[in-house]
């Protein structure tokens, strides 16, 4: 035979025992294994992308997969193009017989990947074969920790195709809390994901039958909440119920955080009542603060602006000042306080100091309400708050020396004189107190944090 003819033939060969894979003919493979004992082995070099065992997982045929794996067990460990085990196969179809023979050939199998970062047990996760999953758990329970190359756990995934009784079969089987309320690489539990995906049924089953609940409030990477979450979904009634569901899971945590702050044990804290009223204050201001902040964005946008804008403006055309110049004397008018006749010699360099300063902390606010970042961060908060401020306090101040300025040159300290003075004496103090509250509120929420803290950090340890 020339070796043309023979080439044929083996491509012949390998053509036949693929059709017998698609039809599970293990009759057809013993006739064709007595003709050629090596055609097994040369399977791994064909253009074929998948093995005869890779169909036969896929297919479901249990006989003609034992039968390959009796004459050449490594088939187990082949790979497809898409670096697929026939384990991949069989348990995304959910043949639990299939699967079985090939952990008992290969257990490493259970944790190899594909080109997705996802192992066997994940495919079954995510085909909802409850059958698979038991048998995958019971041969290596450790791979139902491996996480997906995004940080999802095999919960996400359950989550993430609706797969409630899967999930049920994972939680009740894993039973640990920590496992339950791991993130994803986006801080996203798997109440994120559900609340985004508006799994109803999987919601209910997470605040009814998991300690879920007492992380109902956890952020992801975004500063959200579950619930947050969900607002940001398009509204629908399956959103609106879900939405029903976390807001009374919340309002039960309220209550059970008031029962344990009345209880007899917490009589500290009754002493500190005054602290308690007053941090709880400060709290909802600074939560209110930020919902304004969010409502009024685009009006401190306008304001920072048009604050820019006017100091722009006194830049490119300031005031003409001119301190050789004389001021005028007029006998009836009154001249200026002599504890202010040393500062408004220096008028112009105050004025520069004062528009400069506040063109830059406008720039800065618009910059800060362009980026569109959420006003929920206490620290920013009180920032934008105190720049804002003081934006405020460096315009008037601005003004103050240009019109201070003129009536210096005029000897005009009369009732308006006076009545400029005082106006932004005013001013100052009202914003130096403005500041000094917020500086005083982050101060006690810093406080505040830090003793919750320690106080969680004491009560593991004890």
């Amino acid at each position: 035979m020339s070796i043309e003819n023979l080439n044929t033939s083996i491509e012949h060969d390998q053509l036949v025992i693929y059709q017998a894979s698609l039809k599970g003919d293990v009759a057809e493979l013993d006739a064709l294994l007595q003709q050629d004992e090596l055609i097994l082995d040369r399977v791994t070099v064909t253009s074929f992308h998948e093995t005869p065992l890779h169909i036969a997982a896929m297919r479901g045929h249990l006989q003609f997969a034992q039968a390959l794996l009796k004459w050449k067990p490594k088939l187990a460990e082949e790979f497809d193009s898409l670096c697929r085990l026939p384990l991949h196969f069989a348990s995304a179809e959910g043949y639990s017989h299939i699967v079985r023979e090939l952990v008992t050939v290969n257990p490493d199998a259970c944790w190899a990947r594909d080109q997705d970062g996802r192992i066997p047990l994940h495919l079954a996760a995510m085909k909802g074969r409850v059958t698979v999953i038991m048998e995958l758990m019971s041969i290596c329970p450790g791979s139902i920790r491996e996480k997906m190359d995004n940080g999802e756990t095999i919960l996400h995934l359950c989550v993430k195709y609706n797969r409630l009784e899967a999930l049920k079969l994972l939680v009740e089987t894993v039973r640990d809390d920590e496992f339950v309320s791991a993130k994803d690489d986006n801080g996203n539990t798997i109440l994120h994901l559900a609340a985004i995906l508006k799994q109803v049924q999987i919601v209910k089953y997470l605040f009814s039958e998991t300690s879920i609940t007492e992380n109902a409030n956890t952020l992801n990477k975004n500063g959200f909440t579950a619930l947050d979450a969900l607002e940001h979904s398009p509204r629908d009634s399956k959103g609106l119920e879900i939405k029903i569901i976390l807001l009374e899971a919340a309002a039960g945590l309220q209550r059970n955080k008031e029962r344990i702050n009345k209880s007899p044990s917490s009589t500290v804290q009754k002493n500190r009542g005054l602290v308690a009223i007053t941090c709880k204050f400060w709290n909802n201001y600074l939560k209110n603060v930020g919902k304004r902040f969010e409502e009024a964005r685009g009006n401190i946008l306008v304001a920072a602006t048009l604050t820019a804008t006017i100091a722009f403006q006194a830049g490119v055309n300031p005031p003409q000042f001119n301190n050789d110049q004389k001021p005028i004397i007029d006998a009836n008018a009154a001249s200026a306080p002599s504890y202010l006749d040393h500062a408004l010699q220096r008028t112009e360099t105050y004025f520069w100091f004062s528009n400069t300063v506040s063109l830059a902390l406008s720039l800065i606010i618009i910059l800060v309400m362009f980026s569109g970042i959420p006003f929920k961060n206490t620290i920013l908060q009180v920032f934008l708050v105190i720049v804002m401020c003081f934006t405020i306090v460096y315009i008037s101040q601005a003004y103050f020396f240009a019109a201070a300025f003129n009536m210096r040159l005029r000897e005009n300290w009369t009732s308006a004189g006076k009545t400029l003075f005082i106006i932004n004496i005013i001013i100052h103090r009202l914003f130096q107190f403005i500041i000094w509250l917020h500086i005083a509120s982050l101060f006690i929420w810093v406080v505040q944090k830090i003793y919750q803290s320690i106080s969680k950090l004491i009560s593991c340890l004890c």
